[in-house]
């Protein structure tokens, strides 16, 4: 009896030390990685950190910030992070490359006036943009949103002089008339709309719903990995919510990153952009809902202006999987 009993406790003493050993030794998940651009609607993302909401859910996320929506993209093509957020353009273009499997997972927002074109107050509308040379970031919503003017006031492509510029330096080339408009967004917009000398022509408050922002990644890491993804949601929906509750220590937090006013950060949030709530997610991302009318629509202007040639499956570019349950 004691040769079985001595015999019993080495076998629990080995399994307790394989345990043990393994819990010491099992490696870490790496931290989910965001490419974070400049864009009022993201800021929550960095309002769930500063306060530490992805700590508390339990989530490992790193924030990997860039001046531009552009610059953030080629990050994430490169590999150098799992989430980006950006627009259904920067989706589009991502799954026309081959070997890709991008799709949107999360509606953050819709521009309601935050993306404009802006011009020098001597050109009054849109129609008098024939011949004008316009600043456009191809890296942007800023092509699809001048698609959109020009075409609703009986204009195309090819009456304008398209230049193609980076959003960083925009608003300087517009000031010494380098070019004559330009399309764009806060924070890049904002210094330059303080000039009485230029004024908003267009707006997205004008095509409502159509610019829409959302969190991409690729299919297998939300597969792999959707307990951390489902938690880093649950940390961004505080962000939201803390946001409401505490709005003076929330849009200082947030305007300072974006390095603009707290006035003008609320302006934006308040009314340029709409917030969509975790619990508006499924009218967009559901089979047949609102996000795939979207990208249908900016899929055909896409190809009209020449940015995607490719085809591509667009029923596949909405990940369903991480609606509330």
């Amino acid at each position: 009896m004691d040769v079985y009993l001595s015999i019993l406790t080495k076998i629990i003493c080995c399994v307790l030390f394989f345990i043990f050993f393994n819990s010491c030794h099992s490696t870490p998940q790496p931290p989910l990685k965001i490419a974070l651009n400049t864009w009022p609607g993201y800021e929550y993302l960095y309002l769930a950190q500063e306060k530490g909401f992805f700590k508390q859910a339990g989530v490992n996320v790193q924030l990997k910030e860039f001046s531009t929506l552009g610059d953030a993209k080629r990050a994430f093509e490169r590999g150098q992070a799992d989430i980006l957020p950006g627009t259904l353009s920067e989706l589009l273009l991502l799954a026309a490359r081959p070997k890709q499997d991008t799709v949107a997972f999360f509606i953050t927002d819709y521009s309601n006036g935050g993306d404009v074109i802006v011009a020098h107050k001597s050109i009054s509308n849109v129609n008098k943009l024939k011949g004008k040379k316009i600043g456009v970031d191809i890296g942007s919503p800023g092509p699809y949103l001048l698609h959109r003017a020009l075409g609703m006031n009986k204009l195309s492509f090819k009456d304008v002089a398209p230049i193609h510029q980076s959003l960083v330096h925009m608003d300087e080339e517009l000031a010494y008339r380098k070019i004559e408009a330009m399309a764009s967004y806060p924070p890049f917009s904002t210094a330059i709309l303080k000039n009485p000398d230029y004024k908003i022509i267009f707006s997205s408050r004008e095509i409502p719903g159509e610019i829409v922002d959302v969190l991409m990644a690729h299919r297998e890491l939300l597969k792999n990995r959707r307990n951390e993804i489902v938690s880093l949601l649950m940390a961004y929906k505080k962000a939201q919510e803390y946001a409401k509750d505490h709005p003076d220590e929330s849009y200082a937090i947030m305007a300072r990153r974006e390095n603009i006013s707290v006035e003008d950060f609320k302006k934006s949030v308040e009314q340029d952009i709409m917030m969509v709530s975790y619990e508006q997610q499924s009218s967009y991302l559901q089979n047949g809902g609102t996000l795939l009318k979207i990208l249908k629509g900016i899929e055909r202007v896409m190809r009209e202006t020449g940015q995607l040639t490719t085809p591509v499956l667009i029923e596949r570019l909405i990940y369903h999987d991480l609606l509330p349950r």
